[in-house]
């Protein structure tokens, strides 16, 4: 089993519900919740409220998985409109209150997604590899995992 100790309650709450909505727990769905939770705190409102999200992603397996990700923690899915996704050899998620206009964005940092690329491509990795992985950036500093503008 995996040590989660370095996460809090609350984030650990949230990647469970997230990996039974999607099926398992990868480091990109991790990514995905964590950037839309950087997102709702940055632009200053709680999930779902007046948001609206546009996630910049390669629109395939494992990176899109970022998706689901942040459709738990925002509570904007495709369905409802309020996430939109471009298809980007980049990972960036805009988030925009509609109420005042403010918009944050939210950019995985360019090594730590190389790093990430490379492991979970070039490796055959088994589902416990790639559920550590996960956990691994989980605990990561978020401004070691994001840069926000």
């Amino acid at each position: 089993m995996t040590s989660t100790h370095s996460i809090s309650p609350e984030l650990t709450s949230i990647l469970e519900k997230a990996a039974d909505f999607h099926g398992h727990l990868g480091p990109f769905l991790v990514i995905g919740v964590r950037a839309g939770l950087v997102g709702l705190n940055r632009v200053g409102i709680t999930k779902g409220d007046t948001l609206v999200v546009t996630a910049s992603v390669p629109i395939r397996i494992p990176f899109s998985c970022i998706l689901d990700g942040l459709q738990i923690s925002t509570n904007c899915t495709i369905g409802n409109q309020r996430l939109s996704v471009r298809n980007s050899d980049e990972i960036q998620v805009t988030f925009e209150r509609k109420g005042n206009g403010r918009k944050v964005v939210v950019a995985l940092n360019r090594s730590t997604f190389s790093k990430l690329k490379s492991q979970l491509l070039q490796e055959n990795l088994s589902d416990r590899e790639v559920r550590e992985l996960a956990w691994k950036v989980a605990s990561m500093p978020k401004d070691m995992l994001f840069i926000s503008t």
